[in-house]
C-alpha cells in the first residue's frame, strides 16, 4: 500500500457524504483561505509558486497566532475528530501521498491548504481528539529521508510513537504494519533486517 500511495498522482481522502453542512463548509473555507495563506507565505519566502510539503515547513512559526473565531475552530476540531483521523492505516494515506485532498461529498480541499487553515485556528482548539491530527501534521515535516544518526531522528521517533498510541486498530500488530510503509519511506535503513 505504501508504494501505491507514494506513486499516486492524487489521493482522495474520503471523509464521508455531505450530511453536515458545517463540516463541508470548513473544507470549502479551508480550500479558499488556505490557498491564499499558502501563496502569501510562498511570496514571503521568495518563492513564486505555492509552498508544498517538499519546500516548506508546514508548521511555519508565522502562523502561530490564532486568527479564527471560536465557533470556526470548534467546527475544525469536529472535522479532525472524525473516525478517519483515528485509524492507524490512514497514516500512510495521509503522509506518503504527495498530492492528497480531503473530500466531503463533492467539496474537497488539498491537505496543504487544510493544514494552513488549521494552523491559523489551532491556538483556540481544545478538543483532545485534535492531538491525533496535530501529530500527523508534525510528522509531515519529515518528508526528507532521515538517517538513524540524524539529529532529527529522536524527535521524529518520539512523535511517531505518540501517533501510534493515539490511533485505533482491531489487532495490535496492525499498529506495526500500518506504520511500516511510512517508516520505510522516511527512514529506509530502519526497516532492514540484520
Amino acid at each position: 500500500m505504501g508504494d501505491i500511495y507514494r506513486r499516486a498522482s492524487r489521493t482522495i481522502i474520503w471523509l464521508g457524504p455531505d450530511t453536515k453542512p458545517e463540516l463541508s463548509g470548513v473544507l470549502r473555507r479551508a480550500s479558499r483561505y488556505g490557498a491564499y495563506i499558502n501563496k502569501a507565505l510562498g511570496m514571503l519566502s521568495g518563492q513564486s509558486a505555492e509552498l508544498s510539503y517538499e519546500n516548506c515547513n508546514i508548521r511555519d512559526s508565522r502562523l502561530h497566532v490564532p486568527l479564527l473565531n471560536k465557533a470556526e475552530t470548534e467546527r475544525i476540531a469536529n472535522l479532525v475528530s472524525s473516525a478517519w483521523f483515528g485509524r492507524i492505516w490512514t497514516v500512510q494515506e495521509f503522509l506518503l501521498s504527495d498530492r492528497n485532498v480531503f473530500r466531503i461529498g463533492k467539496v474537497e480541499c488539498s491537505s496543504v491548504h487544510f493544514l494552513r487553515y488549521f494552523d491559523i485556528a489551532r491556538g483556540l482548539i481544545s478538543h483532545p481528539d485534535v492531538q491525533n491530527f496535530t501529530m500527523r501534521t508534525e510528522l509531515s515535516e519529515f518528508r526528507a529521508v532521515l538517517s538513524l544518526d540524524s539529529d532529527d531522528f529522536p524527535s521524529f521517533m518520539e512523535r511517531l510513537v505518540r501517533l501510534i498510541t493515539l490511533n485505533n486498530c482491531t489487532d495490535p500488530w496492525d499498529k506495526v504494519y500500518g506504520i511500516m510503509s511510512y517508516l520505510k519511506d522516511v527512514c529506509p535503513l530502519s526497516t532492514r533486517g540484520p
